[in-house]
């Protein structure tokens, strides 16, 4: 299963579906009258792209193609159970990358 060439519009639409779970997490989300804020929504996205390949793949998985937890295990070669663990993880880096670039860490993001 590999999730390559996605460009802005798909990253934009995902992250709208994903923004609501990554701000549980991160406690970080800002929504306009219309919806999460374009500011938010670049963060988003450049936290999803610096996530590692494997990470994004089970965000973009889950999130954007609306795989089950069996089905991203069976795509991945491991148990549903290890497919929720990996999604949750990625999920909270996800989180982190958001509340780092928030906070002006960008650099220091970029770095890692």
């Amino acid at each position: 299963m590999v999730l390559l060439g996605l460009g802005l519009p798909v990253l934009v639409a995902l992250a709208i579906t994903a923004a609501q779970q990554v701000a549980a997490k991160a406690h970080t989300m800002t929504e306009g009258k219309d919806g999460p804020t374009l500011q938010v929504l670049s963060m988003l996205q450049l936290a999803l792209e610096l996530l590692e390949p494997a990470e994004r793949e089970i965000v973009l998985g889950r999130q954007w193609q609306g795989l089950t937890f069996k089905e991203l295990g069976e795509g991945l070669g491991i148990s549903e159970e290890a497919a929720r663990k990996r999604f949750d993880r990625a999920v909270a880096h996800l989180a982190q990358l958001v509340q780092r670039l928030r906070s002006g860490q960008l650099r220091d993001v970029l770095r890692a």
